[in-house]
């Protein structure tokens, strides 16, 4: 499962790196998913590799969003 998921991201990253405007319409759901996620992988990511690996994606793709200017200002800081 951790593989799909590093995949998954990896795909993500190369849309953010293509097209970001592709990701902006799900920026809002997308930051808590994978914030959400990231603490979760933190937690069993020193028992884990693997889990290491996710961290390690998912902090990049969270850095790519935050580092866009264009998905970052509008958007409502507050979770829904």
């Amino acid at each position: 499962m951790v593989h799909s998921s590093v995949d998954a991201l990896k795909q993500l990253d190369q849309l953010l790196e293509a097209d970001m405007a592709a990701v902006a319409a799900h920026v809002d759901t997308l930051v808590p998913t994978l914030t959400l996620q990231m603490r979760l992988s933190f937690a069993t990511a020193v028992q884990s590799p693997d889990m290491s690996r996710l961290c390690k994606h998912l902090v990049n793709v969270l850095f790519r969003i935050f580092s866009a200017v264009s998905l970052a200002v509008g958007r409502d800081p507050r979770p829904k």
